[in-house]
This record gives structure tokens, C-alpha cells and sequence, in this order.
């Protein structure tokens, strides 16, 4: 999971502004969802039977990936580029939303790729935020 984390980190370091850096990590964190996605869709169904110590651990790395989409929002915000009430939460959503091909890959890849996917979640996210 510290990998992820580090992954995600140098996709968003290469950029300045903040749309561009959240390009960038929603991008790297989709593109790690795929790679992944069966062990997401076994994280999903048997997190409950870890013990508290790996429960704790998911969590954490989970959070630091949220962290850094939540300190891009809220510098987006900070910049009046992002209109957003609650980075956190927004980040979350961000997360969520690049689970959702490793949970529902198996109908998802019957009508679009991947590329496809990532383009049409990030302008979703962009179309919530983004100050006019």
C-alpha cells in the first residue's frame, strides 16, 4: 500500500496547478485500481474477517491516499479554482469512485476501457468543483 501512496505522489509532483495535479492522481490511483482490482473486490468482501491490527493498517494507507487528494482540493479551494465545502469528504468521493471499476469491473469492461473510465470519472469530479 506504501507504494500506492508513493505512486500517486509522483504522478501529482510533476504538476503545478491543482486541476492538473488532480489529474494526475486520480489518474495514477485508477490506474493502480486496475491493477489490483481483484484484490479490491476481496478487500471489500473479507475486511471484516481481518484481524483489528490489518483492519487498522487498510485504514491508515487508505487515509494517507485520501490526504493527498484532500490537500489538492483544498489548495484548488484556497486558490478559488476548486469550489468545494469539504476536501476530505470530496476526497473520499475521488477514492470511491476509482473502487468502483475493481468492484464492478466485470460489467464495466464490457463497454469501456480503462483510459475510457478515468476520463469520464475525472470530468465528473472536475464538473462538481471547478469555479466557473
Amino acid at each position: 500500500f506504501s507504494e500506492f501512496e508513493e505512486r500517486v505522489r509522483q504522478a501529482v509532483s510533476k504538476h503545478q496547478h491543482p486541476t492538473e495535479k488532480l489529474k494526475a492522481g486520480i489518474e495514477a490511483y485508477y490506474a493502480i485500481m486496475d491493477e489490483i482490482d481483484n484484490s479490491v473486490l476481496l478487500l471489500y468482501r473479507e475486511s471484516q474477517s481481518l484481524d483489528a491490527a490489518g483492519r487498522r493498517m487498510i485504514m491508515r494507507r487508505e487515509e494517507d491516499i485520501r490526504r493527498i487528494f484532500e490537500e489538492i482540493l483544498a489548495e484548488g479551494a484556497q486558490m478559488d479554482l476548486f469550489k468545494i465545502e469539504d476536501p476530505k469528504l470530496f476526497a473520499h468521493d475521488i477514492l470511491v469512485l476509482g473502487h468502483v471499476w475493481g468492484l464492478k469491473r466485470w460489467t464495466l469492461r464490457k463497454h469501456l476501457g480503462l483510459g475510457d473510465f478515468t476520463r469520464f470519472q475525472t470530468a465528473l469530479v472536475l464538473s462538481g468543483i471547478l469555479s466557473k
